[in-house]
């Protein structure tokens, strides 16, 4: 049985191009079967073939002594040609072997065709490239909280389990795959990425291990917050894949998505777009009802692209021209009328050109009008609202100095008239004393107007 694995494997290196010596050779270092590539690495091969190459010395004999049996001279073997490219072809069949054992499908020598050689030859090369090109670092999500929507949360969890890779190469996003079990042999896989995450189960050491990787990564997200409860049952185990089941169970579950569709139905129902403002304008409507349209797409009620185009116009409210304008061509133009994201940016084409204007006028009549007359000087007094918008922040802070300062003024005056008048009382009371009846009666008379004029004057009243 193992002469027959060994000369199967033979087989299978002829098939790449090894001469008979070299293949020999090969399995004369203890791989007896081709499954047993999958115990070493890559590396392990390369210095298997430099030995091939260099060859062995012969030991030579050692004569016998003091009673010892004298031991026989072991000849040396000779170096094999081994070329860079069966090298490199060898890697091609350790990469098919280790992916079969990593999937539990049988290791037979003849399945490993040359065509399946070459193809495996080239996704060596491939992930060597791709292992050059990582320069992007991918960061875990937030920690969980209450605030945290689960569906972009868990995204965001595979998108960094994704970056990394486990025990046997493949990205961990394996491990929280929802289904539990492999896709079928024949399945046509758009990326080697979902082919490794679709086709490694959740069995075996390397499982395990890449397992409780994933469980370091969900308890430092979820301990906490409010998901730790559904989580922490998982904690003896480390079980990660457990972990998130219990999540999405939870958080995909029927009462959460029912909650979830109301909410996002209820925006849909209710946001809508006046006019831009300063906390809320077409960007924020538009991305309040993209991401209710998500939301309800995530929990299966999906809306067809002229419907999300139909709730985007009907919930405009805006009365100005050019909106409307904007409008009604949407509105005769079928493309936009079945693209949601085309209607939104057309849209936002007469609301930025809207602001753009405005913007151009205030810096103008900041400057200017059109009669090239300069803009009134900051003051105290009144500011129709067209010239109070035209002013900066710091031109406002102005007037307000300025109002304060005129009104503290007016005070002055006030409490001086008052003082004056306070006086006046004084000197005529006293030059009432000294003069006769007659003279008393003008005098009063005198007083009085005086005292009328200084009230009027100051704007205050006895």
């Amino acid at each position: 049985m193992a002469a027959d694995s060994a000369n199967a494997f033979r087989g299978a290196l002829g098939r790449i191009g090894w001469s008979v010596p070299a293949a020999n050779a090969f399995t004369n270092e203890g791989f007896d079967a081709m499954d047993s590539l999958g115990l070493v690495t890559r590396d392990r091969l390369k210095d298997i073939c430099k030995i091939i190459r260099r060859g062995t010395d012969g030991v030579a004999a050692v004569p016998a002594a003091g009673g010892n049996a004298a031991v026989a001279a072991a000849p040396g073997i000779p170096g094999i040609a081994i070329p860079m490219m069966w090298e490199y072809k060898l890697s091609g069949m350790h990469l098919w072997v280790s992916e079969r054992l990593r999937q539990g499908t049988p290791v037979v020598a003849a399945d490993f065709t040359a065509a399946i050689g070459n193809l495996y030859t080239r996704k060596v090369r491939e992930l060597e490239e791709a292992k050059d090109e990582e320069d992007v670092q991918v960061k875990p999500p937030a920690p969980f909280s209450k605030e945290t929507k689960w569906i972009p949360f868990f995204k965001l969890l595979v998108n960094y389990l994704s970056s990394v890779t486990g025990v046997n190469k493949v990205p961990l996003d394996y491990v929280v795959r929802k289904d539990d079990n492999v896709a079928a042999p024949d399945t046509e896989f758009e990326t080697e990425h979902e082919k490794l995450v679709l086709l490694t189960p959740h069995t075996g050491t390397a499982f395990d291990k890449d397992n409780g990787k994933v469980w370091i990564q969900v308890k430092q997200l979820t301990v906490n917050g409010p998901a730790w409860t559904y989580v922490a049952p998982f904690e003896k185990k480390r079980d990660g894949r457990g972990a998130v089941k219990a999540l999405n169970c939870h958080y995909e579950g029927d009462a959460v998505m029912s909650k979830s569709k109301a909410a996002a139905f209820d925006v849909l129902e209710h946001t809508t777009y006046t006019g831009e403002r300063r906390n809320f304008g077409m960007e924020k409507y538009t991305n309040a009802l993209s991401t209710a349209f998500q939301t309800l797409d995530e929990y299966g009620e999906t809306l067809t692209e002229s419907r999300k185009v139909d709730v985007f116009l009907r919930n405009n409210h805006c009365t100005d021209p050019k909106m409307l304008s904007g409008i009604a061509v949407i509105q005769g133009d079928a493309d936009r009328m079945s693209n949601f994201a085309k209607a939104a940016d057309y849209l936002a084409l007469f609301t930025n050109t809207d602001t753009s204007q405005k913007t151009g006028r205030s810096i103008s009549s900041a400057q200017r009008t059109s009669n090239n007359k300069k803009k009134p000087a900051i003051r105290a007094g009144n500011y129709t609202p067209n010239e109070w918008h035209q002013l900066s922040d710091k031109e406002k802070d102005e007037v307000r100095a300025k109002r304060a300062a005129a009104k503290a003024s007016r005070d002055k005056n006030k409490r001086s008239a008052a003082a004056i008048t306070r006086s006046s009382e004084k000197t005529d009371k006293g030059s009432a004393d000294s003069v006769t009846n007659a003279g008393d009666q003008f005098a009063l008379s005198n007083k009085k107007k005086k005292r009328k004029t200084v009230g009027f004057e100051g704007e205050t009243s006895d």
